[in-house]
């Protein structure tokens, strides 16, 4: 494949995306004159480090300030953006400012390539950071602004491509994501940095489609690019991959000795999550074995690894999931009982970033702009057609009446055609108002519930009190209205699935008090724990009573045989309930 000049631009990755930081021996940024603006963009990017405070930040990008230049000034506000985000190493509103102003200043100026690179550079931050909804009408917008450029008027085409790639394939679209991190590859030549990354990226997509022959190629590919350009932490990673392979053969021995090589490397390089990865596959593979030391002892290390960062959590999650399998098989219930309760928290904080669901619906409403580009298309070409039909048909009647028939049969088609589409609108509205309902039940808060609840004790008393009264009739329907009315008492109180919501929510605003309960008080039941936590979020005796559908003597009672199970302990448990 012959490349166009300037297409076969070495393109350096810098950070997630665009940066990768370098020792530079100048105190400022260094700004080339002349030359192509593209070049003297990368040639500005190439040089980003990551300082260790703002105040050194400023002072390195301050001659993009200083030459008071639109274009400068963009390139400004994305490299601070960045510099915050690796300062706090999390989402921020400061990084949040500079990206946005960035886009804006992009957008104002008319220059499409610092749009589409300001555009990555903010989605990229996003995706990083496991906020891949937030992340996607980002990305789509660069792709439809990509679609209109030439690659030789995009900053790094090559990276630009390779982001969106890694995107697409972590919502799922794995088909879209191999032709971009293919268009990736067209575009970096064959010493390019990120070549071994890209041929790794594309074993790791093929794997998923269950294409292991193909996957098998470029790991091996991937592994001795990474050895000819000396980059020892992707040629750690392709070790790993191949791993997966081996085991796909069953040759467990074979991936556990690779990931091992992966785990000595990445650790001697300081690659944290890589190792992270590497230990939860060598804990799953050794699991699997039948080497249950050495699996607990391997994912105990991916576990301490991945409590160092918020945006691990799935991660996490993975690795305390093969926990509790360990310790279901080796019955250990109190060990089993504690993972079982962090797999219940982990889960609830990871649907709220890049769990399942998440990356679902990022999927979905990919599909749904495609699908409304689609539509939007076709209503364009469906008006240019009717214009001419309708020119068309004006023009044979003054000719011909036979042409009429023609013109008609010709609209009953595009009538058929718009029915179509609009049958196909109205089952996305019905699918989006289904999805719409699903996400406002799943992000249904604590506080909203508590509010619920008390509601509820409020209809309860009402209830209570008119079956009171109806106790006092002499009315012939008396057994009748009795029933119904204790149907509708019931249908108030607590159920199995309102208990599940309500605790899932719990865990999420209060971790602490939740792991801290389950850890120091492992008499507790659940009958306990529901009057535990109404009573933690203020709830009295008979609010509590009401909600369980039990007498608030009832309530008394569990307490006191909590008191006297617990001992000396009961003072501590109460305290830590009537606690701020």
């Amino acid at each position: 494949m012959v490349l166009k000049k300037g297409m076969v631009r070495i393109v350096l990755l810098l950070g997630l995306f665009f940066f990768h930081p370098f020792t530079l021996s100048a105190q400022f940024i260094l700004i080339k004159e002349g030359g192509k603006k593209i070049e003297r963009w990368e040639g500005i990017l190439q040089q980003e480090v990551k300082h260790k405070d703002t105040v050194a930040l400023k002072k390195f990008l301050s001659p993009l300030r200083n030459k008071n230049s639109a274009d400068y000034d963009i390139l400004y506000l994305g490299l601070m953006a960045n510099g915050y985000a690796n300062f706090f190493d999390n989402i921020n509103t400061q990084s949040d400012y500079f990206y946005h102003k960035s886009i804006s200043n992009a957008k104002e100026l008319g220059s499409r390539p610092l749009q589409i690179w300001a555009k990555l550079n903010y989605a990229s931050y996003l995706y990083k950071y496991r906020k891949a909804t937030l992340a996607l009408p980002v990305f789509l917008t660069a792709m439809d602004e990509i679609a209109k450029t030439d690659p030789d008027e995009i900053i790094f085409p090559a990276a630009s491509f390779k982001i969106i790639g890694y995107y697409l394939g972590t919502i799922g679209d794995k088909q879209a994501s191999m032709l971009f991190l293919t268009k990736a590859l067209a575009f970096c030549p064959y010493r390019c940095s990120q070549r071994a990354e890209i041929l790794d990226n594309l074993g790791l997509l093929n794997f998923d489609l269950k294409q292991f022959a193909s996957a098998e190629q470029y790991f091996h590919q991937a592994s001795e690019m990474a050895l000819k350009l000396n980059d020892k932490v992707r040629y750690a990673k392709s070790l790993g991959n191949r791993a997966q392979i081996e085991a796909e053969k069953k040759n467990y021995n074979g991936a556990i000795a690779l990931l091992k090589q992966d785990i000595a490397i990445s650790k001697a390089q300081g690659a944290e999550q890589n190792t992270m990865y590497a230990f939860i596959l060598l804990g799953q593979y050794q699991l699997e074995f039948g080497d249950i030391d050495e699996a607990e002892r391997s994912l105990l290390q991916a576990d301490s690894i991945a409590r160092l960062k918020p945006y691990y959590l799935a991660s996490e999650l993975q690795a305390v999931k093969l926990l509790k399998k360990l310790y279901n098989q080796q019955n250990r219930e109190t060990d089993e009982l504690y993972a079982s309760r962090r797999v219940d928290v982990l889960e609830a904080a990871v649907m709220k970033t890049d769990g399942d669901f998440t990356l679902k619906q990022a999927n979905w409403m990919a599909q749904k702009a495609r699908f409304q580009k689609n539509i939007d298309q076709t209503n364009l070409k469906l008006r240019r057609e009717s214009i001419w039909r309708y020119g068309l048909s004006f023009f044979t009647l003054l000719l011909v009446g036979g042409w009429l028939l023609f013109w008609m049969k010709a609209k009953r088609d595009s009538k058929k055609q718009l029915h179509v589409l609009n049958r196909k609108q109205k089952e996305h509205s019905r699918e989006k108002q289904k999805y719409q309902k699903k996400l406002e039940k799943a992000n249904q808060t604590l506080a909203e519930q508590i509010a619920f609840f008390h509601d509820k004790t409020n209809q309860i008393e009402q209830l209570q009190q008119e079956i009171e009264d109806l106790k006092e009739s002499k009315s012939s329907d008396r057994e009748e209205k009795n029933s119904k009315l204790n149907e509708l008492l019931q249908s108030h109180l607590m159920t199995n699935q309102n208990w599940q919501n309500f605790r899932r929510e719990f865990q999420y605003e209060y971790p602490d008090f939740y792991h801290t309960l389950h850890q120091d008080f492992p008499e507790i039941t659940e009958s306990n724990l529901r009057i535990i936590l109404l009573q933690k979020l203020g709830f009295n005796n008979v609010e509590v009573s009401s909600l369980l559908g039990i007498t608030p003597d009832a309530v008394k009672k569990s307490k006191q045989r909590l008191k006297r199970k617990l001992g000396d302990k009961s003072d501590e448990l109460f305290s830590r309930i009537m606690s701020n």
